[in-house]
């Protein structure tokens, strides 16, 4: 059925979609709606029959299912397998595609990682992954591992292939909000070939085609070791333009990408603040916020919640670590929120966010902020602040 609005209204297929930028991609790339539509398993056939839309993105898992519901496909989605674009032609008949294809080539591109001639692991066996397979194929990849859970090749015998220069993780490990989740261990791939201009060994690049986080456990742990990394926001990006292109039958500028890369992580990024106790950190997220149309969250103020007690009572009765175990699950839980400025109390630490008990929420807080930090420069004010109390100045 043929979309009756005034602005033709296409959208995004999947099972879980709350992660999604699209929306806010396509808004940039053209004057029509873009709806979400959250579909299980057994309500696609009659969605995709009886829909109202001129058009869709398909995204996991059903990238492989609505091959068979498609009236043609193109040789693209032939040849990789899968249809992640679904046109609704003038005599209403739908035609699948796939711009995945363009997308990954781009992001191969913009992340200056060169496949030719060189081994590469690929995590998932899914549709996205057909699609990364078919654009390595064509970049003469000298072998490509496919790595699943049951597989012969899996996550078992894995280290037959720590000689493997680039990693391309195609599943969804690590995504929002189960971050900073990591399909596999990097760093025994990472040490198996020869020092190169102070990089990490073995490892020419990781791939990460998740886009939310911003940088997920796989990437943080690629840029600890010093190996070149990109997420796959690139590639949403491109995917949507290719799109776009089809279902409004016009080209658009290539420059448009970059712009939309750039836009999305400033608008959805948080921003951590984190500085000694009166440095200014409430003052400035405060302003900051205000200028950016934000929400202000200050951590201090979830904490007394969580711990059932003040501040204040906490250092006075269980000492500064069992705050900062407290601090650490708050931060951790607020820094999944995405568009906001945070404040956190707590000690300056380089240029490191310190989130002192749990690994886990610190790599969940960096995967989805940037961080700025407040150096003090005049007197620390005592009152509130425990911390501050709790030890003479020369020791804070």
């Amino acid at each position: 059925m043929a979309a009756s609005q005034t602005k033709p209204v296409y959208g995004l297929l999947g099972r879980k979609l709350g992660h999604s930028y699209s929306p806010r991609i396509h808004a940039m790339l053209g004057d029509y709606e873009y709806r979400l539509h959250e579909v299980e398993p057994d309500d696609v056939a009659a969605f995709i029959r009886e829909g109202d839309f001129a058009g869709l993105n398909v995204t996991m898992p059903y990238k492989e299912t609505v091959m068979d519901l498609c009236d043609k496909l193109t040789d693209a989605a032939k040849k990789i397998g899968n249809v992640n674009t679904i046109v609704r032609r003038e005599d209403g008949t739908l035609l699948g595609d796939n711009t995945d294809y363009y997308g990954f080539s781009h992001l191969l591109n913009v992340g200056h990682m060169n496949v030719t001639d060189r081994k590469v692991v690929v995590l998932g066996t899914g549709g996205a992954a057909k699609t990364v397979h078919a654009v390595l194929t064509d970049r003469g990849a000298s072998e490509i591992v496919m790595v699943s859970r049951t597989g012969e090749n899996n996550y078992e015998n894995i280290a037959q292939h720590y000689d493997a220069r680039f990693i391309v993780n195609t599943t969804p490990v690590g995504m929002f909000p189960n971050c900073p989740d990591s399909p596999i261990d990097l760093e025994p791939f990472a040490r198996t070939g020869e020092l190169r201009e102070g990089r990490a060994d073995g490892l020419f690049g990781v791939i990460d085609v998740v886009y939310n986080p911003a940088r997920t456990g796989l990437m943080l742990q690629a840029e600890k070791l010093g190996v070149p990394h990109i997420s796959g926001l690139p590639m949403l990006v491109a995917q949507a333009k290719a799109a776009s292109e089809l279902w409004q039958h016009k080209q658009i500028s290539n420059e448009i990408v970059d712009e939309i890369v750039e836009k999305i992580p400033f608008e959805e990024g948080n921003i951590v603040i984190i500085g000694m106790p009166s440095g200014g950190k409430s003052t400035i997220g405060s302003l900051l916020a205000k200028q950016l149309g934000r929400e202000f969250v200050d951590i201090d103020d979830y904490i007394p919640e969580a711990a059932g007690k003040s501040i204040a009572d906490i250092f006075a009765e269980d000492g500064e670590e069992a705050f900062r175990v407290i601090e650490t699950q708050v931060t951790g839980v607020q820094a999944q929120r995405f568009g906001y400025r945070v404040r956190r109390r707590g000690r300056y630490q380089g240029a490191q966010l310190r989130l002192a008990a749990s690994e886990r929420h610190r790599l969940a807080a960096e995967a989805a902020a940037r961080t700025a930090r407040v150096r003090r420069t005049a007197h620390v004010h005592h009152q509130g602040h425990p911390c501050s109390c709790a030890r003479p100045w020369p020791k804070i």
